[in-house]
Order: structure tokens, then sequence, then C-alpha cells
């Protein structure tokens, strides 16, 4: 799994949707024409859980509650005023967190 890469949030007929792609790639070689809202790094990290009190921590097997996002800094890209894109780290952990979570049916 990878556990760092970059990301954009794009806005799309008034929907944010993240995109994830690879760190040696560039924020502006992705956003193109799209109207970019926040940019900057994630990093994935998975929680483990002890089992039977052996002392061995085993990655727990679910996706859900096991993976935690991290959202952190800026682009060099600039929005209109001049100013470089950043990160919204919350609000953008939370849309990555859903986008890679499985809806449950």
């Amino acid at each position: 799994m990878i556990d760092e890469a970059k990301y954009l949030v794009v806005e799309a007929k008034g929907t944010e949707t993240p995109i994830l792609f690879p760190c040696w790639m560039n924020h502006s070689e992705i956003a193109g024409a799209r109207k970019v809202v926040s940019a900057g790094r994630v990093r994935f990290s998975i929680r483990y859980q002890k089992v039977d009190g052996d002392g061995q921590y085993y990655d727990a097997g679910d996706v859900e509650p096991n993976i935690r996002v991290s959202c952190f800094g800026q682009s060099i890209m600039k929005d209109k005023s001049g100013n470089p894109i950043k990160s919204r780290p919350e609000e953008d952990a939370a849309l990555i967190q859903k986008s890679i979570i499985r809806e449950e049916q």
C-alpha cells in the first residue's frame, strides 16, 4: 500500500471530488483545466489491534476502521489571487476517507 501521495480536490458539477496521484507528479499536471479547491499531500497509516493478548499486533483486516488519512501541505500552484493552493487538513482527510471506504449496503 502507498503510504503517501499527492492530491487535489476539484469541483465539478457542484461536487468536490478528491484525485490521488503519485508524489513524483505535479499538481498542475493533474489539474489541467479543472477548478481546484485544495491541494497538498496525503498520508495513509494503518491502525493495528492486538489479538488474543499474545503481544503480537495484527492488521484487523477491515479497511474502514483501520486506515487513517492525514492531509497536509500546499501546492506550488497558485490561485487567482497568486497565493499557493493549500490543503484543508480535516475537511480533505474526511473527503478522501469517505471516497476510499466501501459503502454499506
